[in-house]
């Protein structure tokens, strides 16, 4: 076993919780009679996040790996755990409307998703040296452009907009990527 597999390891576990909890919810957050579109929206958001992260961090098995970046690594997943949770709720089952329950968490939820493309874009600036011009900070500059609308807009409708182009994005980009004309390495 290598270091990268290694401390990897405990990444996966608090990844992985995250996807126990966001999958936790996708049978109330699809339900007719408790669903709401822009926040399962946002589920599948959380989801494709989760997979990107675990993907993308291949690109890390050629550091020299540092107590200090593991802790750095962590910290990506703890983030998006902790905005995975307030947007789905530790008990889901709990939750009678999915559209009551976003307008209350939202800003916890954006800015909790703010915070983790904020730790990943220092993260593959600082860690593996990939240029402000690389592609993927067009994606960051997306991701960041929908959360910060998302905490700052409060009304339905601008909700609305702002989840039908995160919705528009994510399909283009889930898209792209499985056509294979979107590189998905930091490489």
């Amino acid at each position: 076993m290598t270091h990268f597999e290694y401390l990897f390891v405990a990444v996966s576990i608090v990844l992985s919780f995250t996807l126990l909890r966001l999958l936790d919810s996708l049978p109330t957050t699809f339900s007719r009679t408790r669903g709401y579109w822009v926040h399962a929206v946002w589920v599948a958001f959380l989801l494709f996040l989760c997979a990107g992260f675990w993907w993308l961090n291949w690109a890390n098995r050629n550091l020299n790996l540092t107590y200090g970046y593991f802790l750095f690594l962590l910290g990506g997943p703890s983030i998006l755990f902790l905005t995975a949770t307030s947007l789905v709720s530790a008990s889901p089952t709990d939750v009678l409307d999915w559209r009551e329950h976003f307008y209350r968490v939202r800003v916890r939820f954006f800015l909790g998703a703010l915070s983790y493309v904020s730790i990943l874009t220092i993260n593959s600036f600082v860690t593996l040296g990939i240029p402000f011009n690389h592609p993927l900070r067009s994606g960051e500059g997306v991701m960041i452009g929908l959360f910060c609308a998302g905490a700052a807009f409060r009304s339905e409708r601008s909700q609305a907009i702002v989840g039908g182009l995160a919705a528009f994005w994510l399909a283009l980009v889930v898209l792209l990527a499985t056509s294979g004309r979107l590189p998905m390495t930091l490489e």
